[in-house]
């Protein structure tokens, strides 16, 4: 199911660098919000709310462990 949502999200995943990226984010206008709750990447834990509104946002609500989200525009 990650996959699906990685694919119509922009998100890409570098576990070796423990980094998540949200590379140019437009879930589809139906979306509203997507909550994505202990995503683990290179043993870190992350929760993601991503929303759909005139921009597109991508939002880290919790963390545990050391990851980075960088995201593009």
């Amino acid at each position: 199911m990650f996959l699906l949502s990685q694919v119509r999200l922009g998100l890409e995943i570098n576990g070796p660098e423990a980094q998540l990226y949200s590379i140019r984010p437009h879930p589809p206008a139906s979306l509203g919000e997507q909550r994505i709750h202990d995503l683990e990447v290179a043993g870190a834990t992350v929760d993601l709310l991503l929303v759909r509104h005139e921009e597109e946002a991508v939002n880290m609500l919790h963390r545990d462990g050391d990851i980075q989200l960088l995201v593009e525009q």
